[in-house]
């Protein structure tokens, strides 16, 4: 039964550091006054792969990777 805890957990865990980088990607990007709101935007965006380059599907993407974390913790 513990090691089936801690699977959750680790998995859990990897999943929420996959949405914390991403965030720490936005905000790294962002901080960046010499660059207007598009160019950051898509300098972010350019970092995914081009069959989700799309704002929408990335953050409902991580409501979901969170919702799936949030219920393994």
């Amino acid at each position: 039964m513990k090691n089936k805890e801690l699977l959750f957990f680790i998995v859990g865990l990897v999943l929420f550091s996959i949405v914390l980088t991403d965030i720490y990607w936005w905000i790294h990007l962002s901080s960046d006054y010499s660059k207007s709101f598009e160019q950051v935007k898509k300098e972010y965006l350019d970092r995914f792969p081009l069959f989700i380059r799309n704002a929408r599907l990335i953050t409902i993407l991580e409501i979901m990777v969170l919702t799936i974390s949030g219920s393994l913790f």
